[in-house]
C-alpha cells in the first residue's frame, strides 16, 4: 500500500473527533455507482468507514449488521472500530488519475484506537467506471 498525502480531512477542525464525526461531503470527483445508485460525494467516519449517504451517524463504536433500518447505511466498511483520530494519526483523501480512469482514495494513517493504542493504517479506493472498491491494510490491529 503506497502511503500518500492528499487533502487533509477537516471535520470539526482540525481533525475528525472521536465518537462524534462524520465529515461533510467530500467530492469523489466522478460518479460512483454503489448498489446501482450513482453518488458524487463520500463521507468519512471517525470510526474508520466510508458512507455515500448524507446524514448518517458515526457508527460508534464498532460494526453492526448492515443494511439496517437505522443509520449508518450506504457503508463501505473495510474497518469499523472505536478509532480516535484526534489522539493521533491523519485522515486524507484525494482523487487521482485522469477520466475515465480516476480513483478516489481515503486513507487513515496511524490513527489510534480510543484509549490511545494500536494505530491503524488503511486505504479505501473507489474506481471510476468499473465501480470497484479496494481496501488496503498496512496495520490493522483490533483495539
Amino acid at each position: 500500500m503506497a502511503v500518500f498525502r492528499g487533502s487533509h480531512v477537516v471535520c470539526v477542525a482540525p481533525r475528525l473527533q472521536p465518537h462524534t464525526a462524520i465529515c461533510a461531503a467530500l467530492p469523489i470527483g466522478f460518479s460512483f455507482s454503489y448498489f446501482d445508485i450513482s453518488y458524487t460525494d463520500a463521507y468519512i467516519s471517525s470510526n474508520g468507514f466510508l458512507t455515500v449517504l448524507a446524514g448518517q451517524g458515526n457508527g460508534c463504536c464498532s460494526g453492526q449488521a448492515i443494511p439496517t433500518g437505522a443509520d449508518p447505511n450506504g457503508i463501505i466498511a473495510g474497518w469499523w472500530e472505536d478509532l480516535n483520530p484526534a489522539a493521533g494519526g491523519t485522515v486524507h483523501y484525494q482523487t487521482l488519475g485522469v477520466a475515465p480512469n480516476r480513483y478516489f482514495v481515503a486513507q487513515f494513517t496511524n490513527v489510534l484506537h480510543f484509549g490511545g493504542a494500536d494505530p491503524v493504517t488503511l486505504q479505501y479506493k473507489l474506481f471510476e467506471g468499473s465501480n470497484l472498491i479496494e481496501v488496503h491494510y498496512s496495520a490493522a490491529p483490533t483495539g
